[in-house]
């Protein structure tokens, strides 16, 4: 199957649930001039979610495209995007990637961000929505923190009652730079156990029942030294002594 029929099947696969959606919306403009090709393409396809996003005048429909979280563009606005001047009106991107303002790539954010996900493997399409939720609070793009929080609860799968949303979000943001390896056998805990013991803020003393539905899968497969910064309930206190976290990850194996 070639590269053009395939797109085709991704293009023609979205759903779009919000008929006033459909066609490029007339208060909308469509904001890059530098994209082109495949970009262009999902553009011209129609298929906008309801997530609009204003940015310099332009109100910005985010396109409902078919995403990976191992694309090597997603990957760079999620994982390697940063500012260290506040002020600054520039971002360098890749050599392949125009340099352009911040409230460009605000609108950019809110242009590619869609919620259709082709999962490489057995990762969990949480980590794209907790990734768009980080770069939302990056950016202050208020109205994509909320959609992206609300795509994180229902990818969870976690009643409201049993969610708490910042403590979660400050674990999974951890794990976006400390533990990328293991976030997926974090995720998938989080969607299979639905979280045993409550989150809590500020300090995070229950976001694990034990090291095990975490650590043993993480050491054995050498995805990392050890696991997030939590409160250990064993010992009231940070585990951050990876011969510690062994022998308990050794014992819940059993």
């Amino acid at each position: 199957m070639s590269n053009k029929e395939k797109k085709l099947i991704y293009a023609s696969a979205i759903p779009n649930p919000t008929p006033e959606a459909k066609g490029i919306p007339k208060n909308d403009d469509k904001p890059f001039s530098f994209f082109s090709g495949a970009m262009n393409e999902y553009w011209e396809t129609g298929h906008f979610s309801d997530l609009v996003i204003s940015v310099k005048g332009y109100n910005v429909r985010a396109h409902r495209m078919v995403v990976c979280s191992q694309s090597g563009y997603l990957n760079f606005l999620v994982h390697c995007l940063h500012v260290k001047d506040k002020k600054a009106k520039t971002i360098k991107n890749p050599d392949n990637m125009i340099t352009t303002s911040v409230n460009a790539f605000k609108a950019m954010i809110g242009w590619v961000y869609g919620v259709d996900y082709i999962p490489p493997g057995d990762e969990n399409k949480t980590y794209i929505h907790a990734g768009m939720y980080e770069m939302a609070i990056r950016f202050d793009v208020s109205r994509l923190r909320v959609h992206a929080l609300k795509r994180v609860k229902q990818s969870t799968d976690i009643p409201d009652s049993e969610f708490d949303a910042e403590a979660f979000l400050r674990l999974v943001n951890h794990e976006l730079y400390c533990a990328r390896g293991g976030m997926r056998f974090l995720l998938t805990d989080i969607c299979v156990r639905k979280i045993e013991v409550l989150l809590t803020e500020p300090k995070l003393d229950n976001v694990f029942k034990n090291h095990g539905h975490f650590f043993p899968r993480h050491i054995m497969m050498g995805l990392g030294r050890k696991g997030p910064d939590v409160r250990c309930l064993e010992c009231g206190e940070f585990c951050d002594n990876e011969i510690v976290v062994r022998v308990l990850a050794s014992e819940n194996l059993d």
